[in-house]
């Protein structure tokens, strides 16, 4: 069964993405550290700083701030919902915002594959083409075997060809005009 994204609302997205993340801390943790590792992830998510603001309320309440293992883990969490925010909003066609998450990783592991090869699709949705062939470039050379990214790949050459065909036509257009 599939999930056909078009016509999605607002809610209904957030809700997609609530779930996602649920599903994601329910296999990454054992259930009873869930509602643990979820008011973490969500900090983190959201730029609170947990060394500062978070945890004089987990002092309050007993909590120690994450360790390294735990904070890890939290990075963990943070990409998988970051890059399955951004495979969404692929699908959406919203590019800006695959660009937002996608950079969001690269912040935090800069030779993340998915990531890179989602900005190079983000930058065609975009008609970005200079942008989304370096970054589709540089996916395909870390993983060469990708047929995915190979495959996005190969479409460049026409892409580009197309958009200096209608650069052009606009340039004769303007001088005409003059």
């Amino acid at each position: 069964m599939g999930c056909r994204l078009s016509g999605v609302g607002s809610g209904e997205f957030a809700q997609m993405i609530a779930t996602l993340i649920l599903t994601t801390l329910h296999h990454a943790a054992p259930y009873h550290t869930v509602p643990h590792y979820t008011s973490r992830v969500f900090a983190y998510t959201n730029g609170l700083n947990v060394d500062q603001g978070l945890s004089q309320y987990q002092g309050a309440l007993g909590i120690a701030p994450p360790t390294g293992e735990e904070q890890e883990q939290i990075q963990a969490l943070q990409i998988s919902c970051w890059s399955n925010m951004s495979m969404c909003h692929l699908k959406l066609k919203q590019p800006r915002k695959v660009v937002e998450n996608c950079n969001k990783i690269l912040a935090v592991k800069d030779d993340h594959v998915k990531a890179i090869f989602n900005l190079g699709k983000a930058y065609v949705q975009m008609n970005d083409l200079d942008k989304a062939k370096k970054n589709l470039t540089d996916a395909a050379r870390m993983s060469p075997n990708d047929v995915a990214i190979n495959k996005e790949l190969a479409k460049l050459p026409a892409l580009l060809q197309k958009q200096k065909k209608k650069e052009g036509d606009m340039w004769k257009s303007a001088f005409k005009q003059m």
